[in-house]
């Protein structure tokens, strides 16, 4: 929940602005408020919904900004990963392969979302990625577009979402193994341990984002168009080509264009969904311009 938020980046401006778009939306949006609902929202600071804002939201974000802050912005504590990481900085490629070796081994229904990359780079590529995030460990702003490259790279690569979970666990056992002070039971190494998973979290959460944006939005397209290529009678042959360029283009530019048939389609189908209406008997009739050239 909250911890989630504080680890990707959220500070407390950004629940203090929260806190003001909440109640302008609830003023301004909710069909159902009664006249004294909305005298009260106009109070402000001494609102019901601020206070609840306040009290039941803010403080608990702030709790897990606090924790967060603790752990991240610490020079001592990047020191310490810094120092426990040498024995992998010597040789970042067999530590690459450890770890993938590590997550073939433990969870082998992902190696089919692995078989179609190249694994020579992601081996020697992970612990340059883990490297660069020890070194801006307490410094966010500067980690964020690093997490956020690697995480471009995986969904390019088309690793799923569901996989991330597994990274995290198989990272933390090569981790173990290669670091003989991590998790070693005593106070020190239980501590170091902590910073890593700690680090790990924020990497994976962060990384998985755009994978997960990229799925969400795949879902949705392959759903739309399995209906149109359905009711338009499409061959098959297209019908896979339309999944391909659809996946390739929301994977390389976070979206993608519908064609003009699709867009003609979606309009009438939108006419035949409106209930309300008792001119939609028509609705295949409509004729639809498609005029996304003008600017």
């Amino acid at each position: 929940g909250f911890m989630q938020f504080a680890q990707i980046g959220m500070q407390p401006r950004h629940w203090k602005e929260a806190r003001v778009l909440f109640n302008i939306t609830m003023r301004n949006v909710n069909p159902y408020l009664e006249e004294n609902d909305e005298e009260m929202l106009c109070l402000g600071v001494e609102s019901c919904a601020y206070r609840f804002w306040t009290y039941h939201i803010m403080k608990p974000a702030l709790l897990a900004i606090k924790e967060m802050d603790d752990i991240f912005y610490s020079e001592d504590h990047r020191q310490k990963l810094t120092d426990s990481f040498k024995p992998l900085a010597e040789d970042k490629v067999r530590a690459g392969v450890l770890f993938y070796q590590n997550l073939f081994k433990t969870y082998p229904e992902v190696i089919p979302y692995f078989g179609r990359t190249d694994m020579d780079f992601l081996a020697s590529h992970l612990f340059d990625a883990v490297e660069l995030l020890v070194n801006v460990f307490n410094d966010f702003e500067k980690a964020l577009p690093i997490l956020r490259h690697l995480g471009k790279i995986h969904d390019i690569q088309k690793i799923p979402v569901f996989t991330y979970g597994a990274i995290g666990e198989v990272l933390d056992m090569t981790l173990r193994m290669a670091l003989p002070q991590y998790g070693n039971g005593t106070p020190e190494g239980d501590a170091l341990a902590k910073l890593w998973t700690s680090l790990v979290n924020r990497t994976v959460l962060i990384t998985s984002r755009i994978s997960f944006v990229s799925e969400r939005m795949l879902r949705k397209a392959f759903e739309w168009v399995d209906q149109t290529a359905h009711e338009l009678k499409w061959d098959a042959a297209y019908l896979a080509k339309r999944h391909f360029d659809i996946e390739n283009e929301v994977r390389t530019k976070g979206t993608y264009t519908h064609t003009e048939e699709e867009i003609v389609h979606g309009a009438r189908v939108a006419w035949r969904n409106t209930a309300k209406c008792v001119g939609r008997i028509a609705w295949n009739t409509l004729m639809v311009r498609d005029r996304r050239h003008v600017t």
